[in-house]
């Protein structure tokens, strides 16, 4: 993050616009999913975010302009059973973007967040297969 970072910088003086797009989902019951799961999940879809945030920032504020576009989710609004921890990670993104854009307005920065809702790729299918249930279980139905 901070090699690409330091590149734009040394070629361009300054990231102008930056677009935080990273993210994957693990699915299943709250109960179910592995805490290890949800901890790499938050790495990518939040902490990622934000440090790429953090990253940019130094030189956006110093030519007072910049943007940074945070693309979230309809999940970060609503969420659906199994789908729990994607959607939390999605919140926080919604929660981050919020507060993020009322600190660096007065330095020339935006933020924006984007919400798309499904979108036909391979996201979901790979969501599926990263289902928390055990075949046997009280989720399983």
């Amino acid at each position: 993050m901070r090699a690409a970072v330091a590149t734009v910088e040394t070629e361009h003086g300054a990231v102008g616009a930056l677009v935080n797009n990273a993210g994957y989902a693990v699915s299943g019951a709250i109960e179910a999913v592995a805490l290890d799961a949800v901890r790499a999940e938050f790495e990518t879809n939040v902490f990622g975010y934000l440090r790429m945030s953090q990253l940019v920032l130094p030189a956006m504020r110093q030519r007072r302009r910049g943007r940074i576009v945070n693309i979230s989710s309809v999940a970060g609004r609503v969420t659906m059973p199994g789908a729990g921890v994607y959607a939390a990670s999605k919140y926080a993104i919604e929660a981050i973007s919020d507060a993020l854009r009322f600190e660096v307005r007065g330095f020339g920065v935006r933020v924006i967040v984007i919400e798309p809702g499904p979108i036909r790729t391979a996201f979901t299918a790979s969501a599926n297969a990263t289902l928390a249930t055990d075949a046997e279980g009280p989720y399983a139905p």
